[in-house]
């Protein structure tokens, strides 16, 4: 009964230059044997003439044989330099991915933690101007009203506690609490309940405050 094996031809030439690189290895240790074991002195004598090319060379019977043997290596070194440069390469490539997907991984987790960290919530303070208002004239605690609009939850003004700095610069000093980075206001007002006078910031962000800079004197 025949058993035919379905071999890859690679794995066939990878077999056939395995046995050729034994064969060659065989003739090579004979040769060298003949310089020790008593078979060699019939051997080591013999001369080959070589007529090629317009040349005539004369070389020994053992010569001509390690230079075959070696012949029948070559292929199977070959195979085994270009099996490790591809393996290499595999390496290299698989190394290449490898970092890729660290990096994916790692540009994912920053992601992540920069949306947690934006969904953080904390209290933050701010400190108001009011324009057109002097140092002397600025009302005091109880004669102002500061609220805001939060469209999200409610259109109704919502009202916030508020404090008056001390010193020659008053500001009015305000606590948002439980905001983040997406927290956004329609409107923040001061309204002085005297004379209804109103100091107006719209679309304000506490989570993600933009500022407002003055182009300096050259």
């Amino acid at each position: 009964m025949l058993i035919i094996l379905d071999i890859p031809l690679a794995t066939q030439l990878d077999l056939v230059y395995l046995i050729l690189a034994c064969v060659g290895i065989v003739i090579i240790l004979v040769c060298i044997g003949t310089y020790f074991f008593s078979y060699g002195e019939r051997l080591k004598d013999k001369i080959q003439e070589i007529k090629a090319f317009g040349t005539d060379m004369k070389i020994s019977v053992v010569t001509v044989f390690i230079f075959v043997g070696v012949a029948l290596i070559i292929p199977m070194v070959w195979t085994g330099f270009n099996n490790t440069i591809k393996a290499l390469d595999n390496s290299r490539q698989s190394l290449l991915t490898e970092k890729e997907a660290i990096i994916k991984e790692r540009d994912l987790f920053k992601l992540k933690f920069d949306e947690a960290m934006a969904k953080r919530t904390r209290d933050q303070i701010y400190l108001l101007d009011l324009e057109g208002i002097s140092e002397r004239e600025f009302p005091k605690k109880e004669d102002i009203q500061v609220v805001y609009i939060d469209e999200n939850s409610t259109t109704a003004p919502q009202i916030i506690d508020h404090e008056i700095t001390a010193g020659q610069h008053k500001k009015v000093k305000v606590t948002f609490k439980n905001i983040n980075d997406e927290t956004e206001y329609a409107t923040i007002e001061v309204i002085y309940k005297s004379s209804n006078q109103r100091w107006l910031f719209e679309e304000f962000r506490p989570g993600r405050p933009s500022l407002t800079l003055k182009k300096a004197a050259p």
